[in-house]
């Protein structure tokens, strides 16, 4: 699952972190709103590397570093710490990319 920090105060960037994520398969457990001022990265930190192979989270959030932590939240594999870059990559790009996540038949 992902925590999401957002240091803008602003719903409507909340939502479109979070809509980008659903959309690539994140499980989004928990959004908060933490002191500014933002970064001008948005930043991943992780404990296990391997949450991030075989994802192309630029193509959906834009420029990010990223940073491993030693200890994570109980649930919370991968924490976004969201940044400028995330916001004037939301905006210069409304819509999604074509994913590649196959349907569910149920």
């Amino acid at each position: 699952a992902v925590q999401i920090d957002s240091p803008f105060n602003d719903p409507a960037v909340s939502r479109e972190i979070v809509r980008r994520l659903v959309a690539i398969g994140f499980d989004v457990a928990l959004v908060r709103e933490v002191p500014g001022p933002p970064q001008e990265t948005t930043e991943l930190r992780y404990v296990d590397s391997n949450v991030l192979t075989d994802i192309c989270l630029k193509d959906f959030i834009g420029d990010f570093e990223t940073a491993q932590i030693r200890e994570r939240a109980q649930g919370i594999d991968l924490q976004i710490v969201l940044g400028k870059s995330f916001v004037a990559f939301s905006k210069d790009n409304p819509d999604l990319p074509a994913t590649t996540v196959e349907p569910l038949d149920e």
